[in-house]
């Protein structure tokens, strides 16, 4: 019996010492958001929430030796056997790689139909404007091509989802790329196109998308990009690793120790030619002879890092970036997520100017005013299967129902009021 309250006492004083370590390390965080805040809210209950929402961060952020005891729940959960880790946020699956799970998929009330539609309007009036029009789809690390998983886990495969839009644009006529077939026809393996604690392809695998895209270009619209094949030689780049170096955004949710592997080595893909840009982004205006960051490269803790920013410093609400090499070539604009960053870093030397927006922040009038208005040669919107939502299709949306009515009456469903 005193063997139990001394065990008792222990546990609450350790608690005790745990929660003050961890107010010592928050307040001055909490302190200085507060002190950032700017436009205070007139509403006292979005304020309340405003407040909370910043506290509650902080703490989440700053639990004294948060990522011990991350790392050391995820070694737990390992030894233990278990395929799914925080209540079934992730999953292993057979390469010990990290997924997401939901059990949701099919929930959402999304229309792929409608999104097709919306692709319609915008390619329609690219090539008004002389452009051509592309989807990109860019790869799913589940897909049964390379990735099966485990039995009984509901991965967060959405690759169902990315062959019913497809479907539809196939319907509809609009021109697309699937970089999952690109990857598929390769000879690569697993490991060689995604990292195990994070959703993104490697430089490798990206740079794989880059030439099927060049060629894919040249075959249907006669583009002549690259033609003598430098930039699309692999001869002409340095293709490394940086052993042990690399950690993701699902490694930095439950850690490394829970996949039973050490950390990632990180590809870097370096051209061996320099160029000459001139990139205005979110971080300014910038020259630069390299869209490669090499400066993320390097980080203090490998938990605060971010390094797959090596690519175009990673996402950007806006990008503008002129090629000064080569002023004569065609101009390109990328709808597009975080998935495009190492793509638009290889290909932007085939462009005089490679303009770029994140799918979640391009609004209608952005699509109308600055990409159509543009005077952009190709038009592309490129997206992860997962981002085949609303969020990322706010352009058309407002003009769908008229789009409708339109192809209705053309196709003599319906008699146009006289």
């Amino acid at each position: 019996m005193n063997e139990k309250k001394v065990f008792t006492v222990i546990f609450i004083l350790a608690l005790f010492i745990y929660s003050g370590l961890s107010i010592y390390n928050t307040v001055p965080s909490i302190i200085w958001d507060f002190e950032q805040k700017e436009n205070e809210i007139d509403d006292v209950f979005e304020t309340a929430k405003s407040d909370i929402s910043i506290i509650d961060d902080n703490i989440s952020r700053n639990i004294y030796e948060r990522y011990q005891a991350i790392e050391g729940y995820g070694v737990f959960n390992r030894i233990l056997g278990k395929h799914e880790i925080n209540g079934f946020d992730y999953a292993l699956d057979p390469h010990n790689a990290y997924e997401p799970i939901n059990f949701w998929s099919e929930a959402n009330d999304i229309s792929f139909r409608t999104f097709a539609q919306q692709l319609v309007m915008f390619r329609d009036d690219v090539e008004a404007n002389g452009g051509h029009f592309t989807f990109l789809m860019f790869p799913h690390k589940m897909n049964d091509a390379w990735n099966k998983g485990f039995d009984g886990i509901p991965y967060n495969d959405f690759n169902e989802q990315a062959d019913k839009f497809l479907h539809w644009l196939d319907f509809y006529g609009v021109d697309y790329l699937d970089f999952r077939e690109v990857l598929d026809k390769s000879d690569m393996t697993f490991e060689e196109m995604f990292y195990r604690t994070d959703h993104h392809w490697t430089g490798t695998a990206a740079f794989t998308a880059f030439k099927s895209l060049v060629e894919y270009l040249n075959d249907e619209y006669k583009a002549g990009l690259d033609a003598d094949g430098f930039y699309t030689d692999e001869s002409n780049y340095e293709f490394g690793t940086i052993p042990n170096s690399f950690i993701g955004s699902a490694g930095r949710d439950v850690g490394v120790g829970y996949s039973g592997m050490d950390l990632e080595d990180f590809v870097t893909v370096k051209p061996l030619f320099n160029n000459k840009y001139e990139w205005t982004c979110s971080m300014g205006d910038i020259t630069r002879q390299s869209l490669y960051c090499e400066e993320v490269l390097e980080y203090e803790s490998i938990y605060d890092s971010d390094m797959y920013r090596y690519y175009l410093q990673g996402i950007n609400s806006r990008d503008k970036i002129i090629n000064c090499n080569d002023p004569d070539a065609p101009k390109a604009f990328f709808v597009r997520d975080s998935f495009a960053s190492p793509l638009l870093a290889n290909i932007a030397p085939l462009f005089s100017e490679t303009g770029a927006s994140w799918g979640k922040f391009t609004s209608d009038r952005y699509v109308k005013e600055e990409i159509i208005n543009g005077d952009y040669d190709y038009v592309f919107v490129s997206y992860y299967p997962e981002n085949l939502i609303t969020e990322f299709f706010k352009f058309y949306a407002e003009d769908v129902e008229q789009y409708k009515l339109d192809y209705a009456i053309k196709q003599g469903y319906v008699r146009e009021e006289k």
